[in-house]
């Protein structure tokens, strides 16, 4: 018996010997295991922290500082071009918003592009700088975007998701879409529900707000100059010879006509409800119209953060235009909008103006408390 105890509880050398290289090797493949796998979880983590910066695993990185490097293209046109287009879907064109060729099928493959479902939705507001406001975000080497508006939710609804995502340019992994409709911001009701359900829950939305009543100029101004085109999402305008009969009551001096759509666009509050109701406030960003055409890249820089894209513009991407009086674009090439964008408004009598302010204004106030900010055009009147 004490022979058979010895030899369980001493097994032989050559036995124990065995057994400890057998678990060496296992320690030291287990070790070897979570190295790699350490080694592999902290560049996934360092890619993610690139990407979340709107890099591109082509940018310089500095290892020591966990920083990107300052990047050439803000200031550099031909690593502009580089960065806009040799890792895209599209073939170099100026201005770099106008994408037309997309490269051959096999390289969109290669570069894992795809027709997607846009990341942000510019909703308005109309005759509030969204034009000059999209073509200069698409100056971004990581931002995409349709060129026509594609009024998918107020006009062409019916004809499916699938036709959405076919009106959005070719993008890369590392780019996100953005389109623009402003009629969406008041026309139909439904739209925001409709964003969330057929898009996604976490769609960002993006407002630019103007002061009403020259928004309201503007708006007469262009609908003048477009009748009798039909134009989508507005069903509800009644545009007459002056401008003072489309928005004053006629039978009643001095009532501002609350039923002409392009008067109730201005009550911006009443149509922001529906917006914050099925977006939370982190998911919309409203900008200052006033602002925006003051310092656009200020702007500019604020969306930047809101989209989490890595920081692009600098002040030298853009000049004044004292002619047009406002801001155009001087990288990687002077541009500015066309003829069409800065009209001269008609005169117009300060009573009917201040009747109008008067009207916008509990409103603007109620709107002011609403988003916590502080619009430019409050008291005004």
């Amino acid at each position: 018996m004490s022979y058979v105890f010895r030899y369980v509880a001493y097994p032989r050398r050559g036995f124990r010997q065995n057994s400890l290289i057998s678990l060496l090797v296992l320690l030291s493949l287990l070790g070897y295991l979570y190295y790699t796998a350490s080694v592999r979880l902290k560049e996934i983590e360092r890619q993610q922290r690139i990407m979340a910066m709107g890099a591109t695993d082509d940018d310089e990185y500095d290892h020591e500082s966990g920083r990107i490097v300052e990047w050439k293209a803000k200031y550099d046109r031909d690593e502009y071009v580089y960065q806009k287009f040799n890792r895209s879907c599209y073939m170099p064109n100026m201005p770099p918003y106008l994408l037309k060729t997309p490269v051959k099928e096999s390289v969109l493959k290669q570069r894992g592009c795809e027709r997607r479902l846009p990341s942000a939705i510019i909703a308005g507001v109309r005759k509030c700088g969204t034009t000059p406001l999209m073509n200069f975000l698409l100056l971004h080497p990581s931002i995409v975007g349709p060129g026509p508006e594609p009024h998918y939710f107020d006009a062409q609804y019916d004809k499916g998701i699938d036709w959405y995502r076919n009106q959005m340019p070719y993008s890369a992994p590392h780019q996100i879409t953005i389109e623009k409709t402003p009629t969406y911001f008041i026309h139909p009701h439904d739209v925001p529900p409709k964003i969330r359900m057929d898009v996604s829950l976490n769609t960002k939305i993006i407002l630019i707000l103007c002061d009403p009543v020259h928004r309201l100029v503007s708006d007469y101004l262009e609908w003048t100059m477009k009748q009798p085109k039909f134009s989508l999402g507005m069903r509800h305008k009644f545009i007459a010879e002056t401008f003072e009969k489309s928005v004053i009551e006629g039978d009643r001096f001095g009532t501002v006509n609350m039923f002409n759509e392009i008067v109730d666009l201005g009550v911006y509050v009443k149509h922001m409800i529906r917006w914050f109701e099925y977006f939370p406030p982190g998911q919309i960003m409203i900008i200052d119209g006033e602002t925006f055409k003051l310092n656009p890249v200020q702007e500019l820089q604020r969306l930047e953060d809101f989209l989490g894209i890595r920081p692009f513009f600098q002040t030298e991407h853009f000049y004044y235009d004292s002619t047009k009086n406002f801001f155009c674009m001087a990288f990687p090439e002077k541009r500015c909008l066309g003829s069409s964008k800065g009209r001269t408004h008609p005169d117009i009598s300060e009573r009917i103006l201040k009747t109008l302010c008067e009207y916008y204004r509990p409103y603007d106030i109620t709107l002011s408390k609403m988003t916590d900010m502080t619009f430019s055009w409050l008291g005004k009147c």
